[in-house]
């Protein structure tokens, strides 16, 4: 993006004066951020708003972790490549969300914590609740209705509502729900709990002594009368003696994952270490094809998914909920040093710090050195002169041609590479499996 755009899309994206200068302005969003090959047009938008038979969606059904199904209505490529010029108009490129820690913490350490959950989130937010936010963001309503048009899909009864598969439904539903999150977090802090919502899921937590029902019915009908409802199936109550979760963390005396979730982590290491590299990550891919519900098409690396693991351990659990006097505050000593009156916080009061965790350390560090162990079988590089090497067709002639090593004559071949589509690419024995016998 140039200079003179960059500023022409700052200058303007609150103040779009017609639609010729909204295609402008997303055409300018297209070439400083994401540059797709097809430029914006206004023609073009034109005919896609006036699609009213969801032509340019694809709906479709996956499964959830209880057994339901969730429908999912994804744009073609095309409408999302605009609907993601749309989310960073309504945003920032430099926008960052609030992420799941931000919407636990505030309920560490409470006696009662209260989960919520708005049904059909994205489908019950309709066009006349996103018209007025955007008339109200644009001072246009030809372009509120415009970008209406392009960022909802029309539901089974005609209504356009927002797509669950949209880049842009998240940003367009907090702007929504701003109305939403004043009324609940007013009501919050004249009553003195914590309050806080991560996109559908609301959470409240209070000490014993305060009348969460009533709290309960309160959050029930000021979430009614902004035309949304409350799913009873997934609303729970969590005391302080039983595990409670906010967003799948723990929030009960510190900010943690599941017991579960460490157990795993520490099996994986542990079969890698004891088994090598090749038989573990096989026994890890059946683990995982068996469990997920919606596994995808291509064959994830072990050593990827735990090292996307790690990092949310780490992110989880560097946050600490300790007391005030367990934390040092030199200032203060340096201001009664030199006769300045401060106010020192509350010694039994809590606060949540950012520091080290030793159990995230302990499994990096086997991570890391696993990595080293095996940097040659992992990369599949050739270079090793202690491994034996050779190239067969797997299962019969009519098999893939693999390349497989071993360190000596004692071990199974171990097939790091499939030659495919005239290529040599990284692969495995299950991979090799699937594309001879077709499962």
């Amino acid at each position: 993006m140039s200079r003179d755009e960059y500023f022409f899309v700052k200058n303007n994206k609150e103040n779009i004066k017609d639609l010729q200068m909204l295609a402008d302005i997303l055409e300018a969003i297209n070439k400083g951020y994401f540059h797709y090959e097809l430029p914006i047009t206004l023609d073009e938008i034109k005919e896609i708003a006036s699609d009213r038979n969801n032509s340019y969606y694809r709906i479709f059904s996956i499964k959830k972790r209880n057994g339901n199904k969730r429908q999912i209505s994804a744009p073609n490529n095309r409408l999302k490549e605009i609907q993601n010029c749309i989310r960073i108009l309504l945003t920032s490129v430099n926008h960052r969300g609030k992420s799941i820690i931000d919407y636990a913490k505030p309920h560490v350490g409470k006696d009662i914590v209260y989960n919520m959950d708005i049904k059909d989130f994205y489908p019950s937010i309709n066009a006349s609740q996103i018209i007025p936010v955007f008339f109200s963001k644009f001072k246009n309503y030809e372009v509120a209705l415009l970008l209406t048009s392009l960022v909802t899909m029309r539901s089974k009864s005609g209504i356009p509502v927002l797509p669950q598969g949209a880049p842009s439904s998240p940003a367009i539903s907090e702007l929504v729900l701003k109305n939403l999150d004043r009324k609940l977090s007013g009501y919050s802090e004249r009553h003195g709990f914590q309050y806080s919502r991560y996109v559908d899921d609301i959470t409240f937590s209070c000490s014993r002594t305060q009348k969460w029902i009533t709290f309960a019915a309160v959050f029930n009908m000021i979430i009614n009368s902004e035309g949304f409802q409350i799913n009873k199936k997934k609303s729970r109550v969590s005391f302080y003696y039983q595990r409670q979760e906010v967003a799948g963390l723990t929030v009960n005396e510190q900010l943690n994952v599941t017991n579960k979730y460490i157990k795993q982590l520490r099996t994986i290491l542990h079969n890698w270490e004891k088994d090598g590299y090749v038989l573990a990550s096989n026994k890890f891919l059946m683990h995982y094809y068996k469990n997920m519900t919606n596994a995808k098409d291509f064959i994830p690396k072990m050593e990827h998914i735990v090292a996307g693991k790690l990092s949310y351990l780490k992110m989880v659990r560097s946050y600490k909920r300790k007391k005030n006097s367990e934390i040092p505050h030199p200032e203060f000593d340096f201001f009664e040093a030199i006769g300045i009156s401060y106010t020192k916080p509350d010694e039994n009061e809590y606060t949540i710090i950012k520091t080290s965790d030793p159990v995230w350390e302990k499994l990096h560090d086997r991570y890391v050195a696993l990595r080293v162990r095996d940097f040659n079988i992992i990369n599949g590089y050739e270079d090793d002169l202690k491994l034996q090497k050779c190239v067969y067709r797997y299962g019969d002639d009519a098999g893939p041609l693999v390349y497989a090593v071993r360190n000596d004559d004692s071990e199974q071949w171990r097939i790091i590479k499939i030659y495919r589509n005239g290529v040599w690419r990284n692969g495995d024995e299950e991979e090799a499996y699937r594309l001879r016998y077709g499962c």
